[in-house]
């Protein structure tokens, strides 16, 4: 599914989660960051279980996606 008026990214959240959850590094982390972009709420609790992955660029795009969604409930660490 692509939409126009988000320059042709997919909105396929339920792609981008799986990818955050059974992806390699990269895979993670980019899905970490689209997930953000998206801003769906559906994306909270994977991108709040990413915040403890073992990679730290993962980490760091969960925890921007999250304040990109979320603002109230997320604090900076």
């Amino acid at each position: 599914m692509r939409n126009n008026s988000t320059g042709g990214l997919d909105l396929n959240v339920d792609f981008y989660i799986t990818a955050l959850e059974k992806g390699d590094k990269i895979t993670r982390s980019f899905a970490a960051e689209l997930l953000g972009e998206i801003g769906d709420k559906k994306a909270l609790e994977p991108l709040k279980k990413a915040l403890t992955d073992a990679e730290e660029i993962v980490r760091i795009y969960a925890r921007k996606s999250l304040s990109k969604i979320d603002k109230p409930n997320v604090k900076a660490s």
